[in-house]
């Protein structure tokens, strides 16, 4: 079960965190970001699917050029916050008796077709203090493989994960000086 959802520069959400119980309503006037909290959860969805950034924000067409992903509400460019470079997001699950966190930074980056590139991403399960997978990098493009991602060697153990299409990875070209540094901290632990 989801237990909270963290916003950070996405839409209208400067950084708000949304504890989410297994049944929550979200009230609000209009234009309060009722919806946007819902694109969050869509965008989640999307990278589950296996879909790629591009596919998730801009959306898919299927054979027969039919629908199968429609774009998220809103033009691209109001994805992010206004005046931001990126967003974050993070969610936390509860399964059985354990905690899962995933966390996924996104930047725009004009120089690839899609406009956008996750920077960071993690995912912590249990008490885990690293990374369940260290994905490696590929392009952000259509054509980004399936992948498989191992778990990383510092966990000891030989454990499979689900196999995953997600797009470009800590790609930062941050140097801490510029405007990305309040964004990043303000970031959840990617």
């Amino acid at each position: 079960m989801i237990t909270s959802l963290r916003l950070v520069d996405f839409k209208n959400f400067a950084d708000e965190n949304l504890r989410v119980g297994p049944f929550t309503v979200i009230v609000g006037t209009n234009a309060s970001g009722k919806s946007n909290i819902r694109d969050a959860f869509r965008i989640l969805y999307g990278i589950g699917r296996g879909y790629t950034l591009a596919e998730i924000i801009s959306g898919k067409r299927g054979a027969g050029n039919q629908v199968e992903w429609a774009p998220i509400r809103g033009a691209a460019n109001e994805v992010i916050r206004f005046g931001q470079p990126g967003f974050c997001l993070q969610v936390e699950l509860k399964l059985g008796r354990s905690k899962v966190v995933y966390s996924i930074r996104v930047e725009r980056d004009e120089d690839i077709q899609a406009g956008f590139r996750v920077t960071k991403e993690q995912l912590r399960f249990g008490g885990w203090g690293g990374h369940i997978f260290e994905p490696s990098v590929c392009a952000l493009s259509r054509s980004c493989p399936k992948r498989s991602y191992a778990p990383s060697s510092s966990h000891g153990e030989n454990r499979t994960t689900k196999k995953v299409r997600l797009s470009d990875r800590y790609q930062t070209g941050s140097t801490g000086a510029d405007a990305n540094q309040g964004a990043q901290e303000r970031c959840p632990n990617t």
